[in-house]
């Protein structure tokens, strides 16, 4: 099972980079970046015994793909904006909940 692991964590790590590496200017691919490597990092925590890390972790992935799926919406969409500000406010919001609760 840890082999399992450790490749789940290799692949997602790398791949999160990658994308983080082709262009950090766009939200699209920082966004999933940050996905792909808190899961990644949330498989290593599992993988190493820190189990209430591993929980924490697990909500960002989620969070992240979230971003994403609005980031691709068309720029010229009526309230698009209001909806990355709702967004990143319950983001930052769960994340913080997330936190205190661990």
């Amino acid at each position: 099972m840890l082999v399992l692991a450790a490749l789940a964590f290799s692949i997602a790590w790398w791949l999160g980079l990658y994308l983080l590496a082709r262009d950090p200017g766009k939200p699209v691919l920082r966004r999933a970046a940050t996905g792909l490597t808190a899961y990644a990092l949330a498989l290593a925590c599992d993988a190493l015994g820190a189990q209430p890390a591993a929980w924490a972790l697990l909500s960002v992935p989620a969070l992240a793909w979230a971003g994403v799926a609005l980031a691709l919406l068309p720029e010229d969409l009526p309230r698009r904006r209001a909806w990355e500000r709702a967004w990143l406010g319950s983001t930052v919001g769960l994340l913080g909940v997330a936190a205190c609760c661990r």
